[in-house]
């Protein structure tokens, strides 16, 4: 049954660059943890920067995740394991919250 567009959030980060253990923890372990948990989610991917060309304006990560629908999307941005997701990420941030650019589409 079709149930509209896909959820498809693009999230950019400047993640602190003196822990890169934990940086990558967060996106090997933890991220994929509660994606795999969680119902709706079609795939998903993060990765740190790696072109030679600079336009990354200091965001040294990325994570992008396609969920079957917006609804799928808005009930995982509302989850409280997102939420303990966010409170794990908080700290590994260059400048807390500010670090984040995050850009939601319908695909």
């Amino acid at each position: 049954k079709e149930v509209g567009p896909k959820g498809n959030p693009l999230v950019l980060f400047q993640m602190a660059n003196d822990k890169p253990i934990q940086v990558e923890q967060f996106f090997k372990v933890h991220f994929p943890r509660v994606l795999n948990a969680l119902p709706g989610v079609e795939s998903y991917h993060s990765g740190a920067y790696s072109s030679f060309e600079g336009f990354n304006k200091g965001y040294n990560w990325a994570a992008e995740v396609v969920f079957k629908d917006q609804y799928s999307r808005d009930f995982y941005v509302a989850h409280e394991e997102h939420e303990k997701l966010v409170q794990l990420l908080e700290p590994l941030l260059e400048s807390g919250f500010d670090s984040i650019v995050a850009f939601d589409m319908l695909i």
